[in-house]
């Protein structure tokens, strides 16, 4: 992610996170530092309990999605990804999906 905005407006370093699934829950990870040394280990949250699946996709440019974003150059607009997809299957087997639109491909 690019970094949370602070109260001046001014946007933080780039920051590593990630998200897994581990035992039925949904887990936010967030690493201290973009390039990190092997054995450092991140910080992880549980963001929701009671999921049985959950898969991203990302979407390109020209609106197709895909299960694995391969970013070919960090300078290239076109290799960052311009919609993420998630579906969750809870345990219960109630099945949600979000669409989340990034700014411009970045």
């Amino acid at each position: 992610r690019a970094g949370f905005s602070g109260s001046t407006g001014t946007s933080s370093a780039p920051q590593r996170i990630g998200y897994r699934l581990r035992d039925g829950t949904l887990q936010l990870v967030m690493w201290p530092h973009l390039d990190m040394a092997p054995r450092i280990a991140p910080q992880v949250y549980s963001a929701l309990t009671g999921v049985r699946d959950a898969k991203w996709r990302a979407m390109d440019g020209g609106g197709n999605f895909s299960a694995e974003w391969r970013s070919s150059a960090a300078e290239n607009v076109n290799s960052f990804p311009f919609g993420l997809e998630l579906a969750i299957t809870l345990t219960t087997g109630e099945q949600y999906t979000r669409l989340f639109a990034l700014s411009a491909g970045h």
